[in-house]
């Protein structure tokens, strides 16, 4: 069946492909395997699944998200808040309150 091996009834070994030579476990499965936190492929695979799942949880979330909550404020140098259209209202004015000394 392509790269998989099934030695035993419990174990399985899956290969990569490889262009010249015969094929190899890739590379992340051994990594898993000699530091230690996986005992067998079947679990380094598990792991890296779990990665997968959580990585494109957390980029829906951002993405969904925006980053942020939609409440954002300018702050300008004086404390003061402003909406992003009174910024840009002042900015047009000429006046910047992020600039020091061109608001006041």
């Amino acid at each position: 069946m392509g790269g998989i091996d099934f030695h035993e009834e419990n174990e399985f070994h899956i290969k990569s492909r490889r262009l010249l030579g015969a094929p190899e476990t890739p590379t992340m499965v051994r990594f898993l395997l000699r530091i230690g936190v996986a005992k067998n492929e079947k679990q380094a695979l598990y792991i890296l699944l779990g990665v997968i799942v959580v990585a494109l949880s957390a980029t829906i979330f951002l993405m969904r998200d925006g980053g942020g909550s939609g409440d954002e404020f300018i702050t300008g140098l004086d404390g003061r808040q402003y909406t992003f259209e009174e910024y840009v209202d002042l900015v047009n004015q000429g006046k910047d309150p992020l600039i020091p000394g061109d608001f006041e």
